[in-house]
C-alpha cells in the first residue's frame, strides 16, 4: 500500500505589520509591558495590514525545513496528554513533554524556554525570506528588565507556512533567538 500523501494546501491571508515610522529616525521603537496609570503612552508602535499572502501547509516541506536553515521545524510526536481545555494541565504537564521533545529532537541544545501557549493559529516566517533590514529592532520594557525583540515589517516576498488542521500529535518548533 502506497503512503498516505497530504493534499497541498495553501491558504491566503492578510497578516499585520510594524510600521517603520519616520519618528523612529529620532525616537527608539519601545513597547512598555509594565502596568502604568491609565493613559500612561505604552508604546510608540503602529501597525499595518500587508497585502494578502499565501500560507503553505508546513507538511509538504517536513523535509526540506530545517530549525538552522530556516528557523523553524516540524515533527510528529504522539502524547497520551488529553487534557487542553485545562490552562493549568497544559503548562504543568504537557509543555514539559514537549521541552523533552526538543531537547531529544535538537541537536547540542542548551536551554528551552516554552512560553505563551495559546491555542490559536500559528504562522511561521521562513528565515530565509527575510532580511534584517526588514525588521525593526523594538525595546520591551519591564518594571525589572529592558530588552528588545525584532517585528517585521512589511514587504512582498516572504514565505509562509503553517500546519492546517494542526493534530495534537503535530509539533512545530522555532528558534526566537540564538546566541
Amino acid at each position: 500500500m502506497a503512503a498516505y500523501t497530504p493534499p497541498t494546501c495553501v491558504h491566503r491571508a492578510t497578516l499585520m505589520y510594524a510600521q517603520n515610522r519616520p519618528l523612529f529616525q529620532h525616537e527608539k521603537p519601545y513597547s512598555v509591558l509594565s502596568y502604568l496609570k491609565d493613559g500612561t503612552v505604552t508604546s510608540n508602535l503602529t501597525w499595518e495590514h500587508g497585502e494578502e499572502e499565501e500560507m503553505h501547509d508546513l507538511r509538504h516541506a517536513r523535509e526540506e525545513i530545517g530549525l538552522d536553515s530556516h528557523g523553524f521545524r516540524y515533527c510528529i510526536a504522539p502524547t497520551k496528554f488529553a487534557g487542553w481545555l485545562s490552562r493549568k494541565h497544559v503548562e504543568e504537564e504537557y509543555l514539559p513533554e514537549v521541552k523533552e521533545l526538543i531537547i531529544r529532537e535538537v541537536a547540542d541544545v542548551d536551554e528551552v524556554q516554552i512560553f505563551d501557549w495559546r491555542d490559536w493559529p500559528l504562522a511561521l516566517c521562513d528565515g530565509k525570506s527575510i532580511a534584517y533590514d526588514d525588521l525593526l529592532e523594538v525595546d520591551l520594557i519591564r518594571k525589572d528588565y529592558i530588552g528588545y525583540t525584532m517585528y517585521a515589517t512589511y514587504r512582498p516576498g516572504y514565505k509562509w507556512y503553517f500546519l492546517d488542521c494542526q493534530k495534537p500529535y503535530e509539533e512545530d518548533y522555532w528558534l526566537c533567538w540564538d546566541v
